[in-house]
């Protein structure tokens, strides 16, 4: 009757001490602009900063008494909204308004523990030409300006505490550097203008009744220039003082104000804030934000609930990872109970039992979280150890061992430990925030349980070190982010939250987290609370019931999942080490459930399950999971319309049908229940000894860009299907993480060029369009597959085959073409290289020539090595054009192509162009074997041909699939004459006499081919060839002096005959007669075969070997007479008897055409 009778007066508190919803009074303007119609006029920001940085860094505080769900966020009386107001909770976006609406729904209901938090709400951004921008740009000119008299937060819960928000100066100096509210160290005050020197606010009956205690917060004090003259004033509800707070200079330049008051007061009316007078004609200005008047009904209430509060009041912890049997009592609740690793157990604590962290050389003790903590901006951290420390079981890092108190995930990640310098046995205090700081203090002088704080405070970045109630250390680091391991760390360690022999090396109690900082004061009174064996709070400890007599009203019962059994029928004890295996994406699978007793864990416990849930993790290593909890989907609650099977009397209860509908790289089963005999009506909850992984069944590759050529980007899609051949919800994997693309060549004869892919992320199962290239020809197989030891389902590692564990890999083969051929090493070649001109002969005797090889290319213009006839080459055509200004002739003609050499004359000039196929086995590394064209003018000794020129217009491949990158060539032609050898007959009464045999060229149109060159016709339609400078182009070889009109092996009558060639073409034939001989005889002129000439019918086709006539080569008639017959002439002043065709007489007959 008592205890209904205090329960009854605190709902009667309660109803007296808060209202519907969240009300945070006071005006606010966020903006950039000074508005005289504003309330206030000056914006919260700094003058010609247009950021709204400085309100998400400085928000307003507001106060919750119980845990709350918010869904709304509205601004009261808002004016001037000319945008969409976002809303930031605790340093996250948590809603965004319709454009000029005041009322914001949040994205989601938002679940809120008790304590402290912040809001900050702001607007639309602006550039300079008024458009709405990121207000991440640089290119920011104007914030939207709004006020609003308070704001108000839409909740089912209630809230004890009363917040005003307004921003406040006291004194009397008005600030005119117009910073606003920006904080900096010289005096800068928000307002400018002080308000007054003291400030009042009326509770308006908000706290009333009898109250055991109260708090007064304000945030970011500031300016305070003198102690013992700053006051705080609070009033009872008949306006009588309570009491009086000093408002005292801190180390910090701002600070927070928090001061309790303890004993029995009749509600508070009002609360007062002065500010002194430093002299009588000055008083002491101070800026501050929020005031928050927070009342306790009880001792209980004055401390606000620590988030986590791990007791260990225990009976036993196991050795089971999996079990999370360390409770916490925190505001967080059972997702972050934690268990015992490594053969800790509970032991004597500071209050009834604690837990036994000395590591053994065998057991590196530690506590591991059920969830990784994440860490308030501000709070404070508190625990007792029971000193000294010992350093069994540590692991010395470079002469150096460490002794943590807690430890943030990551193998370089470290949070709050004691530092022994084992070559001179010196101690620190280190922790690190941005960077490490380590302080001198040696743990080892204190002997037995002490309590350690450290509070805190994420704004200003320090830290307060406690030992008992004295203020020990400060540190300039806020440690921040999450933590994973208590009394341990995984430093160095190859996975997170695995100790790796740092343990505290003690026991321990009493291990929390509040969301707050804590001030001396409040230390001094928790530590007396504990200190005396009760709670934090000040309330008593119950006593842990453990062992002896009935326990079946306590009676607790283990649970855990299985995917097998390992017999015929279920029993929970024998089947209890069996496995969870990994399990497929939207593929129905079986779970059994099991229960056993646990305080024997040798008899199966009949229970009445309650709840069983799948718990989803980001992250897994081969055993735990760990990482974020994505979500707890619920298969089955007795509170609600979806039953659970209990187990029966072999502690059994199969689920069939289970589906996940997503990919898990880490899933846990959660089981609630209760034994069916146990009298209580308190259920316990385990969690599966073993985690599994739900994952996609098999990837899918599809190239989508088709054709393919070396070097040239191509385009992949990438799935991971699910059971439905439906890309898999969540799996959202990054290349090389666990899974690669790989790409391999399928001859061994080929070689591997360089493959990229870009880097990409699955999305939901799927990615499209992922860009990659080969620099390569020929086939490549491209395959994706998970890597081994990092595979998506790595959790399963130790307990499920690879075949069942691994996502399905997938391949395909695609072949690369060149890009590109080119035409490389193309030259072209005449006989005489500075002349312009070829005489018509034979191609093997004079001719124009052209040379090349095709190389077949990347994208990139590189060599494609595969192109080879060992791996990837194939037949390329190729193509010679050429032009020819005359086309009544064959040409004569060499070809080698694919190493085989061909000769004719068999192509008219009409149809010269050359067409070729390169077969693949011509292709070495990417290249081709020569390539060779060479031709004339065929040429017949009794049928002249005009002039002509050819020319090359162009060299190329003819592939109807790759670019063909040929050649047109400038300045490659060349002009071809037909040419005879003009002479002379030689009479002479010299011994040794000189005659002049020309080079003729044949041009019956007397066109530019001769009149461009000045040349002179010797005979009709036959012109002098004085171009020719070398006897190469045409020559007299050799000369035989006969008797006769046939060629003898030697010279007649020791006469001879020598030749010497005069440039501009002619030579100079000497006759040697030192006998004197009067004979007629033959001078036989072995030529060039295609400077010989006959007309039709009067000769034959050149010939020069011994018998031949002057017929079938030209010859000079040659007497000599001598000065007394009186028929002589003198040398030089014979010049001959010129003959032709044309001419068939002279003055003595008819001549022989020679």
């Amino acid at each position: 009757m008592q205890d209904f009778g205090r329960f009854f007066l605190f709902l009667i508190l309660s109803c007296s001490l808060s209202w519907g919803d969240v009300s945070l009074n006071g005006y606010l303007h966020p903006g950039d602009n000074d508005l005289g119609s504003f309330t206030p006029s000056e914006p919260l920001t700094t003058d010609n900063d247009h950021t709204y940085d400085y309100y998400l860094n400085n928000p307003t505080k507001f106060y919750l008494s119980e845990n709350s769900d918010i869904t709304v966020v509205e601004l009261i009386n808002a004016a001037g909204i000319d945008s969409a107001i976002r809303v930031y909770i605790d340093g996250n976006l948590v809603g965004t308004g319709a454009s000029g609406s005041a009322t914001i729904s949040l994205d989601t209901t938002l679940s809120l523990a008790s304590g402290y938090h912040d809001i900050a709400v702001r607007g639309s951004c602006y550039n300079l030409f008024g458009s709405e921008t990121s207000c991440g740009s640089r290119r920011v000119r104007d914030i939207d300006d709004f006020y609003f008299s308070a704001l108000k937060l839409t909740s089912q819960q209630t809230t004890t505490a009363v917040d005003f928000i307004q921003r406040v100066h006291l004194g009397d100096y008005t600030d005119s550097d117009d910073n606003y509210d920006i904080d900096d160290t010289s005096n800068s005050f928000y307002p400018d203008a002080p308000e007054a020197t003291s400030k009042i606010y009326l509770l308006d009956g908000n706290i009333t009744g009898n109250l055991t205690a109260f708090r007064i917060f304000i945030s970011r004090m500031r300016d305070v220039s003198v102690d013992g003259i700053n006051k705080i004033k609070v009033y009872d509800s008949t306006n009588a003082l309570i009491t009086t707070f000093d408002i005292n200079q801190s180390t910090d330049y701002k600070f927070d104000v928090s001061k309790l008051y303890v004993g029995n007061v009749n509600g508070i009316s009002k609360v007062e804030i002065l500010c002194g007078q430093i002299s009588s004609s000055n008083y002491d200005d101070i800026s501050f934000g929020e005031l928050i008047v927070i009342p306790y009904t009880s001792v209980a209430d004055i401390y606000p609930k620590p988030i986590i509060n791990y007791r260990m009041d225990e009976c036993s912890w196991d050795s089971d990872s999996n079990t999370y049997e360390i409770k916490n009592d925190g505001t967080l609740g059972s997702d972050y109970n934690a268990t015992a690793l490594n053969d800790a157990n509970v032991t004597d604590g500071k209050i009834y039992t604690g837990g036994d962290i000395n590591a053994t050389t065998n057991s590196d003790k530690a506590i591991l979280v059920q969830n990784n903590i994440s860490l308030p901006a501000n709070y404070t951290l508190t625990t007792w150890i029971q000193f000294p420390l010992n350093d069994n079981g540590h692991i010395s890092f470079n002469n150096t061992k460490f002794f943590n108190i807690a430890d943030r995930p990551g193998s370089s990640n470290d949070y709050i430990y004691f530092a022994l310098d084992t070559t001179n046995n010196s101690w620190n205090l280190c922790m690190q925030g941005n960077t490490y700081e380590c302080q001198n203090y040696n743990p080892q002088n204190l002997s037995g349980w002490h309590l350690l704080s450290f509070v805190v405070n994420g704004n200003n970045g320090t830290t307060k070190v406690y030992v008992d109630t004295t203020e020990t250390l400060n540190f300039s680091q806020a440690p921040s982010g999450t933590l994973g391991l208590l009394f341990n760390s995984d430093y160095q360690s190859n996975n997170n939250n695995t100790p790796n022999g740092q343990s505290i090396g003690a026991a321990v109690d009493e291990f929390k987290i509040f969301n707050s900082q804590f001030s001396t004061n409040d230390i001094q009174t928790l530590y007396n609370n504990e200190n005396s064996g009760n709670n934090y709070d000040g309330t008593s400890r119950a006593v842990p019931q453990c062992g002896g007599g009935n326990q079946n009203n306590n009676k607790t019962t283990l649970f855990n999942a299985v995917s097998s059994i390992s017999g015929v029928t279920c029993n929970a004890v024998d089947d209890w080490e069996n496995n969870l295996t990994t399990q497929i994406v939207n593929n129905p699978y079986g779970l059994y459930i099991l229960s056993k007793d646990a305080l024997t864990q040798t008899a199966p416990s009949a229970a009445d399950i309650t709840k069983v849930s799948l718990k989803y993790y980001d992250d897994g290593n081969t055993t735990d999971c760990g990482g974020n909890l994505l979500a707890d989907v619920v298969k089955c609650d007795d509170s609600t319309s979806t039953t659970c099977n209990d187990t029966n009397a072999s502690g059994c209860a199969y689920y069939a049908d289970m589906t996940i509908d997503r990919a898990v790289k880490c899933v846990q089963v959660y089981i609630e229940g209760r034994d069916q005999n146990n009298t209580s009506l308190d259920t316990n909850s385990s969690y599966s000894s073993d985690d599994y992984a739900a994952r996609p069944v098999k990837f899918t590759l599809n190239v989508t860009t088709l054709p393919l050529v070396a070097g040239a980007d191509f385009n992949t899609t990438f799935q991971a299907l699910d059971a439905n051949n439906n890309p898999s919800t969540d799996y959202n994997e990054t290349r090389n993480s666990s899974f690669r693309v790989d790409a391999n060549i399928t001859k061994i004869t080929c070689t591997l060029g360089s493959f990229s892919m870009e880097n990409f992320s699955f999305a939901n199962g799927q990615k499209s369009d992922v860009n990659a290239s080969y620099s390569e020809v020929g086939d490549l197989n491209i395959t994706i597959k998970e890597i081994n030891g990092s595979e998506f389902a790595k959790v399963d590692a130790d307990d499920t085959n690879d075949n069942q564990r691994v996502i399905e890999q997938n391949s395909t083969t695609v072949s690369f073409a060149p890009h590109h051929f080119s035409i490389i090493n193309y030259t072209f070649t005449r006989n005489n290289p500075d002349q312009d001109w070829r005489y018509m002969a034979n191609v093997n005797d004079a001719n124009i020539s052209i040379a090349f090889n095709v190389r077949a290319q990347n994208e990139q213009n590189q060599t494609t090595q595969n192109f080879d006839a060992l791996c990837a080459a194939t037949d390329v055509g190729i193509k010679i054009d050429l032009n020819t200004t005359n086309d009544d002739a064959n040409a004569s003609y060499f070809e080698r192509i694919n190493n085989t050499a061909t000769t004719g004359h068999d192509k008219n000039l009409s149809n010269m162009n050359f067409n070729a196929t390169v077969n693949d086995s011509n292709f070495s590394a990417g290249d081709s074997t020569q390539i060779e064209y060479a031709l004339n003018v065929y040429r017949v000794f009794n049928t002249p041909k005009e002039p002509r020129t050819i020319t090359v217009t162009e060299v190329n491949t003819t592939s109807s699939t790759v670019i063909n990158r040929g050649l047109t060539p400038e300045n490659n032609s060349s002009k071809f004459y037909y040419a005879r050898l003009y002479t002379q007959d030689l009479a002479t009464s010299q011994a040794t006499d000189t005659v002049q045999a020309k080079v003729l060229v044949y041009d019956s149109l007397a066109d530019g081919y001769v009149s461009d060159l000045n040349l002179t016709e010797e005979l009709s339609h036959w012109y002098h060839f004085i171009p020719q400078n070398e006897n190469t182009n045409g020559d007299i070889l050799a000369l035989n002096v006969s008797r006769t009109t046939n060629k003898k092996a030697a010279d007649d009558d020791g006469m001879s005959a020598t030749v010497s060639f005069d440039t501009n073409g002619t030579f100079s034939i000497t006759v040697n007669n030192p006998n004197e001989n009067t004979l007629t005889h033959y001078i036989h002129l072995d030529v060039s075969p295609w400077i010989w000439y006959v007309h039709e019918n009067f000769g034959s086709d050149y010939n020069e070997s011994i018998g031949s006539s002057c017929s079938e080569h030209p010859c000079i008639k040659y007497n000599f007479n001598t000065q007394s017959s009186g028929t002589g002439v003198s040398s030089g002043n014979v010049n001959g008897v010129s003959f032709d065709a044309n001419v068939s007489k002279n003055s003595r007959g008819i001549r022989l055409l020679r």
